[in-house]
């Protein structure tokens, strides 16, 4: 098919675009006409200028065509309207149609009727002989001897209205525009704004009786609404200034989201969030939390270095199914967990050279001790373990304080 008009605008509107082709082409079947196709040629992202953060506003961009072969009748076809405009001629046609310059300051002259007066537009058709003619939209009905040519013109006319006007089209339409930020943008607004005031939830904020004053609150704020002094002010009094930190953290969060294979419902709505490219209304406070879903990941990765660096220097104690007596342990933590054969509880110790003991005990135990505390114990080793994280582990039973 020939190309008929290429062009870019922001992706935001490419539904948009494909909404009004489909009906064009709803209409081109009633009328007998051949249908258009549209492709998206590429995508990429384009600097339009600085927001109150100081950081870069950034469009997502398409470059799409738009093609197809024009309706023929008795092997003549419309390849140009031509419309005054001014001292010269607004010639509207598809990008692969070479014209004569003369079109571009012609009189209003019809080749049929012979006759030069005022008209809001004439026709170029052209026959597959390679002939030319400019007909009169009046005159277009006796010169072909069909009366079928309303739907080459409808043809004609809502083609050159997307003709030269690709580049417009989300102009013409913005106020149907959702409300969208590449993602970049977003997670840097965010972090700057976690940064200098702090994280808040929804649910926080509801239960401060607060609504408006959520991280995502803020970030919408500053992202989807107007440039005015008053959100100037918000940021300078804040000191909300976009940083190669921010940029950063940004970048090392998304980085670590998209390769994150954790399978859970919240993860995998964030990664899919994330992977769309663009915030939009319903993934905004999804977005938003990433900041802090990333940093939590993080401390937990630091936590565990910490362990494994720890765990290197471990060793098992005792002899197994021997009984240790007087060991002097410290508790490190306790955990209660319901089974099949009632509540048991994890007690976590480590002896004075700080390696791991583990007792998998009977009933509740969390009263017994202190986390913290210190005790002297008579303990029979079950086995020798090895974890991942916490290296080498004694399991031990029959534990009695002395």
């Amino acid at each position: 098919m020939p190309t008929l008009t290429t062009g870019t605008l922001q992706t935001w509107a490419l539904p948009i675009l494909q909404d009004e082709l489909a009906k064009l082409n709803k209409r081109a079947i009633r009328c007998n006409c051949p249908p258009v196709s549209f492709r998206i040629l590429r995508r990429f992202t384009q600097v339009v200028g600085t927001n109150v953060l100081g950081d870069d506003i950034v469009h997502e961009m398409a470059e799409v065509e738009i093609a197809g072969d024009a309706p023929r009748i008795n092997g003549w076809e419309i390849v140009a309207k031509l419309t005054p405009l001014g001292d010269g001629n607004l010639v509207q046609s598809g990008e692969d149609t070479e014209l004569d310059p003369r079109y571009r300051t012609m009189d209003m002259k019809c080749d049929h009727c012979e006759t030069k007066r005022r008209r809001n537009d004439v026709f170029v058709i052209r026959h597959e002989s390679g002939e030319e003619k400019v007909i009169g939209r009046n005159c277009l009905a006796d010169f072909l001897r069909t009366n079928k040519f309303a739907g080459m013109i409808y043809w004609a006319d809502a083609i050159n209205a997307f003709i030269g006007g690709v580049d417009e089209f989300e102009e013409l339409h913005g106020g149907r525009r959702e409300q969208s930020t590449p993602i970049e943008t977003w997670v840097r607004t965010s972090s700057v704004v976690i940064r200098k005031l702090g994280w808040v939830s929804k649910g926080v904020a509801r239960e401060r009786g607060e609504e408006g004053s959520a991280t995502v609150d803020k970030v919408v704020y500053l992202e989807w609404t107007p440039e005015t002094d008053a959100k100037v002010k918000f940021c300078r009094h804040r000191d909300l200034f976009i940083t190669d930190y921010d940029k950063d953290l940004a970048a090392e969060a998304l980085a670590w989201i998209k390769a994150n294979k954790d399978e859970g419902d919240y993860m995998h709505n964030l990664r899919l969030a994330c992977e769309a490219g663009v915030v939009i209304a319903q993934t905004a406070g999804l977005v938003t939390s990433l900041i802090p879903a990333y940093r939590k990941a993080m401390d937990k990765e630091a936590k565990k270095a910490e362990y494994r660096k720890r765990a290197a220097d471990r060793v098992w104690i005792g002899e197994i199914k021997k009984r240790m007596r007087g060991l002097e342990v410290k508790v490190l933590g306790m955990s209660s967990h319901d089974s099949d054969w009632g509540v048991t509880t994890l007690v976590r110790f480590a002896d004075a050279d700080e390696n791991s003991i583990i007792w998998w005990a009977s009933g509740d135990k969390t009263e017994e001790f202190t986390i913290g505390e210190t005790y002297k114990v008579d303990a029979t080793v079950k086995k020798h373990d090895e974890h991942e994280v916490y290296g080498k582990q004694t399991v031990v039973n029959r534990v009695t304080v002395k």
